[in-house]
């Protein structure tokens, strides 16, 4: 009986970390409007454009209102200060590239 409760207690753990894994991936860009800024260290601007266009997301020029995601690179300025007024959802690069992984 001891054994069967220290084996429910391993998949209740298991489970757990599935869920925690599955959130980081499982946010959708489908949809989603998503503007760049700054500088992209890992990704050219390019390539990350077409990645979330790919992800279904919309790829704004500009920030607006109309914005949901702001990807932030190195030297952002003012630019985040504005996306933060706006509203925006401010994400790194690496949690940009968790999600289209």
């Amino acid at each position: 009986e001891e054994q069967e409760e220290a084996e429910e207690e391993e998949m209740e753990d298991v489970d757990e970390d599935d869920e925690g894994e599955e959130e980081a991936r499982g946010l959708s860009l489908d949809g989603k409007v998503i503007c760049f800024i700054g500088t992209l260290s890992s990704i050219k601007r390019g390539e990350a454009k077409q990645q979330a266009e790919d992800q279904g997301a919309i790829v704004a020029g500009s920030i607006s209102k109309k914005v949901d995601i702001v990807v932030a690179g190195e030297k952002a300025g003012d630019k985040i200060t504005k996306a933060k007024k706006l509203g925006c959802e401010i994400w790194t690069e690496e949690e940009f590239s968790k999600t289209i992984e």
